[in-house]
């Protein structure tokens, strides 16, 4: 059954990835164009979108990121990655539009791993315990709590950088917190292609 559900979530993900980013290229190298983004439409927009994603991410029904699954209901230890939450949530954030198909890569990798070192014994994660993998925080934020409701109203971006239609910067809610971000764009749209909580280095 494990075999099957891998193969379903191969073949889903590739699917999803297809469709996930249409944007074509001429083929033309061209030398590397750095805007200068202070106060420009560029800041405004990705402050927008990141609002936007947060506020999507708080409101939609969804299980854990990375849900895993026993074998047998009495089992002690989790056997792998529940495919069909994660297939379904992975679904959800594709059509959301918010993300790029970078962003969908590196999730995928993340299910992946942390599947493969489970199956394989590598790493033990006990029933009812932490998860050994990343951290106890929210990796949507790399927090455990958020300084008000509908705390996206107050993010701000910071240290915005773009090169060649490549944005990396930090978001901000104050307080000397920052959250790392990268995105993408495409004809002045923008999408979010890495949130640093699902750098899949954390989750080695």
């Amino acid at each position: 059954m494990k075999i099957v559900n891998s193969v379903v979530f191969i073949v889903s993900t590739l699917l999803l990835l297809a469709g996930c980013n249409n944007a074509g290229s001429s083929g033309k190298v061209e030398s590397p164009t750095v805007k200068n983004a202070d106060n420009s439409k560029d800041s405004i927009a990705l402050t927008k979108l990141v609002r936007q994603m947060y506020e999507w991410h708080e409101k939609i029904d969804h299980p854990l990121d990375f849900d895993v699954e026993t074998n047998k209901p009495s089992d002690t230890l989790y056997s792998g990655i529940n495919w069909d939450a994660y297939n379904k949530l992975l679904n959800t954030i594709v059509k959301s539009n918010y993300f790029d198909q970078q962003f969908i890569t590196n999730y995928a990798a993340i299910a992946t791993h942390i599947d493969s070192e489970l199956q394989n014994g590598i790493k033990t994660w006990q029933v009812g315990e932490l998860s050994p993998f990343g951290d106890d925080t929210n990796p949507w934020c790399n927090c455990q709590d958020t300084p008000q409701d509908n705390f996206w109203d107050i993010l701000r971006i910071t240290d915005l950088k773009i090169i060649n239609d490549q944005a990396t910067f930090s978001w901000t809610w104050g307080g000397g917190f920052m959250y790392k971000v990268k995105a993408s764009g495409n004809n002045g749209i923008w999408k979010i292609s890495y949130l640093e909580g699902f750098d899949p280095k954390n989750y080695k």
